[in-house]
């Protein structure tokens, strides 16, 4: 399964995140806390520069789990019509 490693390494750290970080988003690359975001957009922006199409896990810190669904990162066109 993907993104195994960075679930369990969430739901390891999720008791001990609840306790100053209740609410906030986690990004997580492999077993490793990158740092916590006030919204996904935010979270998601730095995994995107950070990671670009890599897989990384971004989960809100709740008591019970919620489920949201981003777009794929993705580059349409060449390389030399990027700057």
């Amino acid at each position: 399964m993907k993104l195994q490693r960075e679930l369990r390494f969430f739901n390891e750290n999720k008791a001990e995140w609840l306790k100053g970080h209740a609410g906030k988003y986690a990004l997580v690359k492999g077993d490793a806390l990158v740092a916590f975001f006030p919204t996904k957009w935010a979270a998601y922006d730095k995994a995107l520069r950070k990671f670009g199409k890599q897989p990384f896990l971004i989960k809100r810190i709740t008591e019970r789990d919620e489920v949201a669904q981003l777009p794929s990162f993705s580059v349409v066109g060449n390389s030399s019509d990027r700057l």
